[in-house]
C-alpha cells in the first residue's frame, strides 16, 4: 500500500502532468526544437535565455529537476511523463561560473524547467548544463503549442547569447582541455593592467602603426560599417624564436 500511495503521489507531482497543465491540449504532441553550444560557452546560453526571458510581455517561473544526472532524456521524453525513471521536481540547482574580471560570476541553472508565457501563448524551455567537469554540451529545447514561437525562441537565444557574450572585450585564460573537460576551470579572466603609452617598449615608428591599425579602426567604426567593410584586424609581432612574438587580433564588433 505503501508504494502505491507514493507512485500516486508521483505521478501527481510528476513533471509529465506540470507541462501538461501549462502547455494545455495535448502536450505529448507538441514538436521540440534543440539547440546545442559547447560547454565552455555555459555562461553566454544563461544570458542570452535571461535576456529573451526579459522581454517585455513574457514572464517565466523556473522549476528545478532531481535525479538527471547521468541520464539520457529530452524535452520530449518528459512531456509524454509516467516514467518512474525520469527527472522528478525539485530545487533549482546552480553553479556560478565566471563572467567578468574581477571574480564576477553568474549563477548557471544546471537542469531546470522554465514555464513561458508570452502575450497568451506558453511555452516551456528546458536548460541542461554539461555533465561535471564540463562534459557535453549545454542543450536548450523549447515546446509551444503557439505555431512557430518554438524556433523563433531558440533562434532568439542563440542570437541574444552571442550579442551578450560576457567573454567580449575581455582578457581570457583557457584552461588545460577548455575544448573537452575541465579539472581546473574551463577558463578565467584576467584584469588587464593599466598601461600608459610611454610604458610600452616599442620604436616609436611600430607603436604609431599598431594605434593606427587599432585605435584608428576604432575611431572610424561607424565609416568602415557604412562602407560594407569588416572592423577584423590583424597585428603580427614577429621576432628570433624566444622573444614572445604572437599574433593578435582586434574584433571591434
Amino acid at each position: 500500500m505503501q508504494r502505491t500511495v507514493a507512485a500516486a503521489r508521483a505521478e501527481e507531482d510528476s513533471v509529465g502532468r506540470m507541462l501538461a497543465s501549462h502547455l494545455g491540449g495535448r502536450a505529448t504532441d507538441l514538436p521540440v526544437v534543440r539547440s546545442a553550444w559547447p560547454g565552455y560557452d555555459r555562461v553566454n546560453v544563461q544570458v542570452g535565455l535571461e535576456a529573451w526571458l526579459g522581454a517585455p510581455g513574457r514572464t517565466h517561473r523556473l522549476v528545478g529537476l532531481t535525479q538527471y544526472r547521468h541520464r539520457e532524456f529530452g524535452l520530449a521524453d518528459l512531456l509524454r511523463g509516467g516514467e518512474r525513471w525520469g527527472p522528478r521536481i525539485g530545487s533549482v540547482e546552480t553553479e556560478a561560473l565566471p563572467a567578468g574580471p574581477g571574480g564576477l560570476t553568474r549563477p548557471c541553472t544546471q537542469c531546470g524547467i522554465y514555464l513561458v508565457a508570452d502575450s497568451g501563448s506558453a511555452a516551456a524551455v528546458l536548460l541542461r548544463g554539461p555533465e561535471e567537469h564540463g562534459r557535453g554540451a549545454v542543450t536548450v529545447e523549447v515546446a509551444s503549442a503557439a505555431g512557430e514561437l518554438a524556433q523563433q525562441a531558440v533562434n532568439e537565444i542563440r542570437r541574444l547569447a552571442l550579442e551578450h557574450n560576457v567573454f567580449r572585450g575581455h582578457v581570457i585564460a583557457f584552461g588545460g582541455e577548455v575544448f573537452d573537460r575541465d579539472e581546473g576551470g574551463l577558463l578565467s579572466f584576467l584584469d588587464r593592467p593599466d598601461i600608459g603609452r610611454e610604458q610600452v617598449i616599442l620604436p616609436a615608428p611600430v607603436l604609431d602603426g599598431i594605434e593606427r591599425q587599432v585605435l584608428g579602426v576604432a575611431r572610424h567604426a561607424a565609416r568602415l560599417r557604412a562602407s560594407g567593410q569588416h572592423l577584423r584586424r590583424g597585428v603580427l609581432l614577429y621576432g628570433p624564436a624566444g622573444t614572445g612574438q604572437h599574433c593578435a587580433f582586434l574584433s571591434l564588433g
